[in-house]
């Protein structure tokens, strides 16, 4: 009995004491892509370990796994401004206000995926450009699958205007779980 109530309360202390939640990072990228890896077949990954190879940042090299971050690096970097809408979609989610048609933007992460597959089951003739697409779609693939990436909240509070949410929205989240 006591060692019940020892474990009880010890579960308690790691539950209360969180004070940060996790959300995507490098960690979950890599994840995605370690599980993709395991499913591949010998031949594509070592064609795909040989591309990877050619995907570089700065002095930064890269294996499968850790290409699906390469776009993390790139994000960070002003050179590179023009990717930050690569990474999501602004889908709308209606709170309490009448739903209305709010066109999505053609540069999304859906649009980037879709060239990215394209451009890998057809070839760009160039190996360095068939790297880039695979490390655009290992990361976006992990982006694809982050809930708040793919939607924006309208309410009465934003008057109808974009609300972009963080991963603690208390009002939206429970309504994403269901």
């Amino acid at each position: 009995m006591h060692k019940q109530r020892l474990i009880l309360f010890l579960t308690l202390v790691l539950c209360i004491s969180q004070s940060q939640v996790f959300g995507w990072d490098y960690t979950t990228h890599m994840v995605i892509a370690q599980i993709a890896y395991n499913r591949l077949n010998n031949k594509a990954r070592e064609r795909l370990d040989t591309l990877v190879q050619k995907i570089k940042f700065h002095e930064k090299t890269y294996t499968f796994v850790t290409a699906a971050c390469w776009m993390d690096d790139l994000r960070d970097d002003p050179a590179y401004e023009a990717l930050k809408t690569w990474h999501f979609i602004d889908k709308p989610y209606f709170d309490g206000v009448p739903p209305r048609e709010i066109p999505l933007p053609s540069d999304n992460i859906l649009s980037h995926l879709r060239s990215s597959i394209e451009n890998l089951r057809t070839g760009t003739g160039s190996e360095e450009k068939d790297a880039e697409a695979v490390g655009v779609l290992l990361h976006l693939v992990g982006d694809a699958h982050q809930p708040l990436h793919c939607i924006s909240r309208y309410s009465e509070k934003t008057t109808m205007r974009k609300e972009t949410e963080g991963a603690m929205n208390s009002k939206l989240l429970p309504r994403l779980r269901g």
